[in-house]
C-alpha cells in the first residue's frame, strides 16, 4: 500500500487539498482490494475531484456502475463492512439490474426473508468528504462528497411501486422476500450525493425494505437550478424511501437535502430527523404511503422551502392523496415564506384526520417578496400546529369556504373566515373532536361574508342576548368549552 507524507512548508498549505490528494493517492492504490481486516472495501472514481455533471454535459468515458456494485457484494459476503468512495464524480449509467430486484442501478443484495437480530449486518456507504448537504450550489458544481451521476431517464415501471432507484433494496413485489418481511442489511449512507437529471423518473435512496438505515451528510438532488417551483411530474420519482411498515427499528436522517424530486422524503415507522434536513422544491416534503406509519420525529430543524405540500399521502399511480394511516408526528419545521425568487409552502393534506401530535413552526421571511406564508391544511383535526411567529400554540387558519367546521388544529388559535357570501362556522361534538374543556376557539369574519357560529348535532353553544353572528367584516369573536359537548361564544363584535 502507498505511503503518503504530508509536509506543512513556511509558505503555508491548503489541508483540503493535501488531504484530497493523499486520499486519491490512497484509493488509487487500493482500489478494488479489502483492507487489512477484510471489512473494508474501496472504490476509486474515474474522474477525481474536478468534473461538471450538467443536464447539457453528461459525465463521458467508463461507467463506474459496476465497480461499486462489486464493492458492495464483496462487503456483503464478508458480513458487513464499509465501502470506501474517493470523493469527486461517479458515472452511474448502468442498467437497472434485474438478477435481484429489478429496480436499482446499483441493488443491495438480499439476505434472508425474516432476518433477527442475530444474523443482521451493517454495510457502511461511506466518503470523508461531507456531501456539503445543505450547501446550495447555484450553478458551482463542486465535487462536495462522492457525487454519484445517474443517467437514468423514461422509466415508466408500475405495478403500484416505485420506479427504479440510483441505489436500493428489494421491493415488496419481488419473489426474493415476501411483503412484510425486510432484507436484514442496516445500511449508513455518509458523504454520499446521487445526482439525477431534471424532472426525474427514478428514485435516489430507495430503502424501504431494508431492515434500517441511516443518512448522514448526504443529497439527492437534480440538475435542475435552484429557485423554481417544483417541477418533477413523476408521482413516482422519490428523494430518499425510509424503511417502510412493521421494522419497530429507529430509522434516523441526519444532516442532508434533497431537490428536485415529486416527493423530497417517504417517511416510515419510527423515523427521526436529527440534524438539519433541507426539502427544497418537491411537490410534496414529507410523504406517507402506507397504513402504519407512525412516530415520524422533527427536530432540530427541519428546512422547507418551495414544496407544494408540506405532508401528504402519496399514491405512487395518480400522485398526492390524503394521509393513510396512524401518523405521529412531533417536531419542528422552519418554514420557508415566499421570497423573490422562492416559492410558499403551503399546505398539510389530512382530510382523514390520520395526523396526531405536535408540530411547531417558524416562518423565515426573506427577500423582497410578498410576506404570505400562511400555512393551510386540510382535515388535521388532531394536529396540534404552533406558529413560532404568533406565540406559544398559536396558528392562523385562513379559510375561504362558506361552511368550515373547527379542527383540532384551530385551538387556542386564530381561524380568519372569508367570503363574499355568508359563512357557516360549526363547534363539532366531542365524539368527532375531543376539545379539553377549557379550549379556546378564536375567528373573525375576513371578508363581506357574515359569519354564523352553528352547533353540531348534540351540542349547545351558549351567547350572550342569542348572539350568534359577526356584526361586520373583521369583527371578532371565540368560544370557550366548558362541558363535554357545552360552549360559550363570547365577543363584543357579536349580533343577532
Amino acid at each position: 500500500m502507498a505511503q503518503v507524507t504530508i509536509t506543512n512548508g513556511e509558505t503555508g498549505l491548503d489541508v483540503r487539498t493535501a488531504l484530497n490528494s493523499m486520499f486519491t493517492e490512497l484509493y488509487a492504490a487500493t482500489a478494488g482490494v479489502a483492507g487489512a481486516d477484510g471489512r473494508t472495501f474501496h472504490v476509486n472514481n474515474t474522474y477525481g475531484a474536478v468534473a461538471y455533471y450538467t443536464e447539457a454535459y453528461a459525465l463521458a468515458g467508463p461507467d463506474d456502475t459496476d465497480k461499486i456494485q462489486d464493492a458492495i457484494d464483496d462487503c456483503v459476503a464478508a458480513n458487513g463492512g464499509t465501502v470506501v468512495f474517493n470523493p469527486g464524480f461517479y458515472n452511474v449509467s448502468g442498467a437497472v439490474r434485474t438478477d435481484r430486484s429489478g429496480r436499482a442501478q446499483i441493488a443491495l443484495p438480499v439476505r434472508t426473508a425474516t432476518p433477527t437480530p442475530t444474523n443482521q449486518i451493517c454495510v457502511h456507504l461511506y466518503c470523508h468528504e461531507p456531501a456539503q448537504s445543505c450547501l446550495y450550489n447555484f450553478g458551482v458544481d463542486a465535487a462536495s462528497g462522492a457525487v454519484l451521476c445517474s443517467t437514468l431517464t423514461g422509466q415508466t415501471l408500475g405495478g403500484g411501486g416505485q420506479v427504479p432507484s440510483v441505489i436500493g433494496g428489494p421491493s415488496t413485489t419481488m419473489t426474493y422476500i415476501t411483503p412484510g418481511d425486510f432484507t436484514n442489511i442496516f445500511v449508513v449512507v455518509e458523504g454520499i450525493a446521487i445526482r439525477c437529471r431534471s424532472d426525474p423518473t427514478v428514485t435516489g435512496f430507495d430503502f424501504g425494505k431494508v431492515i434500517r438505515c441511516h443518512l448522514k451528510d448526504f443529497r439527492v438532488e437534480t440538475t435542475s437550478p435552484f429557485g423554481i417551483t417544483p417541477n418533477c411530474t413523476s408521482p413516482f420519482a422519490v428523494g430518499v424511501i425510509m424503511p417502510q411498515d412493521n421494522n419497530n427499528v429507529l430509522n434516523q436522517i441526519d444532516v442532508g437535502h434533497v431537490h428536485g424530486f415529486y416527493a423530497g422524503a417517504v417517511y416510515g415507522e419510527h423515523t427521526h430527523i436529527g440534524g438539519t434536513f433541507g426539502i427544497y422544491e418537491n411537490n410534496i416534503a414529507l410523504a406517507s404511503i402506507n397504513t402504519i406509519t407512525h412516530n415520524l420525529s422533527l427536530g432540530p430543524m427541519l428546512s422547507i422551502q418551495s414544496n407544494n405540500y408540506i405532508i401528504a399521502g402519496l399514491n405512487f399511480s395518480t400522485g398526492v392523496t390524503d394521509v393513510p394511516g396512524e401518523n405521529i408526528l412531533d417536531g419542528w419545521f422552519d418554514l420557508e415564506d415566499a421570497t423573490d425568487w422562492f416559492a410558499p409552502v403551503t399546505h398539510i393534506k389530512d382530510a382523514n384526520n390520520k395526523l396526531s401530535g405536535k408540530v411547531r413552526y417558524s416562518r423565515a421571511i426573506g427577500g423582497t417578496g410578498p410576506t404570505t406564508g400562511l400555512l393551510t391544511v386540510t382535515g388535521c383535526a388532531r394536529l396540534k400546529l404552533e406558529d413560532i411567529a404568533l406565540g406559544p400554540g398559536r396558528f392562523l387558519n385562513a379559510q375561504t369556504g362558506t361552511t368550515y367546521t373547527f379542527k383540532g388544529t384551530d385551538a387556542s388559535s386564530l381561524t380568519s373566515l372569508t367570503n363574499s357570501s355568508a359563512i357557516t362556522a360549526t363547534v363539532p361534538a366531542n365524539s368527532t373532536v375531543p376539545y379539553p374543556v377549557g379550549t379556546k376557539l378564536e375567528f373573525y369574519q375576513g371578508g363581506a361574508g357574515q359569519v354564523t357560529v352553528a352547533a353540531a348535532g348534540g351540542v349547545t353553544v351558549n351567547s350572550y342576548g342569542g348572539k350568534t353572528k359577526t356584526a361586520g367584516q373583521y369583527a371578532y369573536g371565540y368560544l370557550e368549552k366548558v362541558a363535554t359537548n357545552t360552549w360559550e361564544l363570547h365577543g363584543g363584535d357579536l349580533t343577532t
